[in-house]
């Protein structure tokens, strides 16, 4: 009486085991894709709210140049080109924006501008400045 797996049963597993595998992937890659455009999101608007601070303590005028092609974005004051802090934007997320620089102002308000962050399963998140009220609006799109 043996008690063991035959060669074939256990190629049948491994097989069956790959073929689960391959089908998986692609919806795992999507997930963590999903997940590095919503930090992407987060890592702007944090980083706009900190500008936003920034300018409101130190009674300062801050700009955030936005770079498409450069695929980065970043912060000076307005007049200097010293740059306070520069963020890059992952491969695979474009962005863009109808303004290529937003300027924050020490009485809290800022330019309005609309900024898209673009993923590569044609999922968008939206980021809108509020102007007069201060603040970053997030909407995710479809």
């Amino acid at each position: 009486m043996n008690k063991g797996y035959t060669f074939i049963e256990l190629i049948c597993v491994v097989i069956i085991v790959g073929i689960l595998a391959g089908i998986s992937v692609p919806q795992v890659k999507n997930v963590f894709l999903g997940v590095q455009l919503e930090s992407t999101a987060q890592e702007l608007r944090s980083f706009m709210d900190y500008v936003r601070q920034r300018s409101f303590l130190e009674r300062v005028v801050i700009r955030i140049h936005i770079s498409p092609d450069e695929a980065e974005y970043w912060a000076a004051e307005s007049g200097s080109v010293k740059r306070l802090k520069t963020f890059r934007i992952p491969s695979g997320i474009h962005i863009e924006s109808d303004k290529e620089e937003i300027f924050f102002y020490p009485d809290g308000k800022s330019d309005k501008a609309d900024i898209r962050l673009e993923g590569p399963s044609g999922r968008n998140i939206l980021l809108t400045t509020r102007g007069i009220l201060g603040g970053v609006k997030v909407v995710y799109e479809r």
